[in-house]
């Protein structure tokens, strides 16, 4: 199932929040890897460098929209999915 940049609209897997690592190597909890998605977009998972918001020309602005709505009204992925 996907869940959606609010920036972009890119759809991405609501399972890599399960595999999101920082700018260490270390996986972050499940938790913190949500809420760096929800502030980020696709921007958290920036792998070689430190994450940032997401500055991905628009791919689905309706997508990024409902992102935005679902993020702002939960913190919890699950309820995020399209």
């Amino acid at each position: 199932m996907d869940i959606y940049c609010k920036h972009c609209g890119e759809p991405w897997d609501a399972y890599e929040l399960h595999e999101m690592y920082d700018a260490n190597d270390n996986k972050l909890p499940y938790t913190k890897a949500a809420k760096q998605f929800a502030a980020l977009g696709c921007g958290a998972f920036t792998i070689l460098d430190k994450p940032k918001k997401c500055t991905n020309g628009m791919v689905d602005p309706e997508a990024a929209l409902r992102a935005k709505v679902y993020q702002e009204l939960s913190e919890h992925p699950d309820d995020w999915l399209d």
